[in-house]
């Protein structure tokens, strides 16, 4: 095992660093990584490694759910008003609902798989965003009208919905035909997991608030450690509790790391988000590379021109809904065009959740891996590059 993971650290940084420099995201050169050291082609990753990818791959999806939540800027979201609002949820909503009325025809599948291959695909990727919204304020470009804030709001929010979406569509899809009785208790699930993980969330920044006020040089990394302990045991939890109770453990993990921001101070959540942001460049590179092993090329060449067909659609529904969010604000036509393209790449998320239909069994699963794995291929480095050649041109600098 541990010349499978020196194989994926040191090709997947390689092949990163190649596509870095032919201006491709990294991800892209990872994902082929893991396509390549797979069973499908040189079948060089030890087999113990591939039967705890899909814990690996969780253990990144929680990382990215609590980045988000302690990402999460209500300052922002107040300066830019409604239209964050609008933007962290309805372009992302209505290409679920393009999936969901098109997918059973495109996709030959049923129409909670459609929804639920919907919800993956959906969201917008922080990871290509976030890094040139920076870039927009260091260069004043945009800023007159808040549309680097605008945008780094609405696509904080987006992934929180998306996963909250993706969580509810999958519990429907696990539960199989509805009755009456599951109908009533997936209300009540939901609420139990969201509660359940804001009492966690806000008992833990409580004990964390007393300890930073005896002490303000207790070490972050301590934190750090104790809520990822707790979160993989809730994950746990959900599978534990699955044959008798409908328990989110992507909603309960949410909900933590909304408490943990909305209480704690905002220099610890600075320092807390630094410590997982370190984390996070392993956990990137595990993620994207052991969702590229996971592919099935066969099952993927044969659904690839459907999928192609289906996320080009999804894309152009985004990009429209995107702009309809902005038509009654003060952006004028080429500023709303820049945000549409912002709206188009996808990366992270889909790589986090793109493989646990798969990994439960569930018949879409190989078709839900392969709309992941082709999102990110055609929308990261499309939207990168749209996003990189058209701000200057349709952005003011002021």
């Amino acid at each position: 095992m541990l010349t499978s993971l020196a194989l994926i650290i040191l090709i997947g940084l390689l092949f990163a660093k190649v596509c870095h420099l032919i201006k491709i995201p990294s991800f892209i050169g990872m994902i082929a990584t893991g396509a390549i050291l797979g069973p499908c082609i040189l079948d060089l990753l030890d087999d113990g490694i591939l039967q705890i990818s899909p814990d690996l791959r969780q253990f990144a999806l929680i990382l990215i759910i609590l980045k988000a939540a302690l990402a999460l800027n209500v300052v922002n979201l107040k300066k830019v008003g409604l239209y964050a609002l609008f933007l962290s949820f309805i372009p992302s909503f209505c290409e679920i609902v393009a999936f969901g009325l098109l997918g059973p025809m495109l996709l030959d599948c049923s129409l909670k798989e459609a929804l639920l291959i919907g919800t993956i695909v959906a969201a917008v990727s922080p990871a290509i965003v976030i890094p040139r919204m920076v870039k927009l304020l260091e260069e004043h470009r945009g800023t007159n009208k808040s549309i680097p804030e605008l945008l780094l709001a609405g696509a904080s929010f987006d992934d929180i919905f998306v996963i909250v979406a993706f969580s509810v569509i999958l519990n429907i899809n696990v539960a199989g035909d509805f009755s009456a009785t599951s109908l009533i208790s997936m209300p009540f699930s939901l609420i139990v997991s969201i509660t359940a993980g804001w009492i966690i969330g806000y008992l833990l920044s409580v004990i964390f608030e007393r300890e930073y006020q005896k002490n303000r040089k207790v070490r972050n990394t301590l934190k750090v450690i104790i809520i990822i302990g707790i979160t993989c045991l809730l994950a746990s939890l959900e599978k534990y509790v699955k044959d008798t109770f409908l328990f989110s453990s992507l909603l309960a993990i949410t909900a933590l790391g909304i408490a943990i921001k909305l209480k704690l101070p905002a220099e610890v959540i600075d320092r807390i988000s630094a410590k997982f942001g370190k984390l996070w460049i392993f956990a990137e590179i595990m993620l994207f590379v052991l969702l590229g092993a996971a592919i099935n090329l066969d099952a993927s060449i044969a659904t690839s021109f459907s999928a192609v067909i289906m996320i080009i659609i999804g894309v152009i529904i985004r990009m429209i809904a995107t702009s309809l969010c902005l038509v009654t604000s003060k952006l004028n036509y080429k500023e709303i065009t820049y945000c549409a393209f912002s709206y188009i790449p996808k990366a992270s998320v889909q790589a986090a959740i793109g493989g646990i239909p798969l990994a439960m069994g569930l018949v879409c699963g190989n078709m839900a891996l392969t709309l992941a794995v082709v999102s990110i291929i055609i929308t990261a480095p499309i939207g990168a590059w749209l996003m990189d050649l058209t701000y200057k041109k349709l952005l003011s600098d002021n």
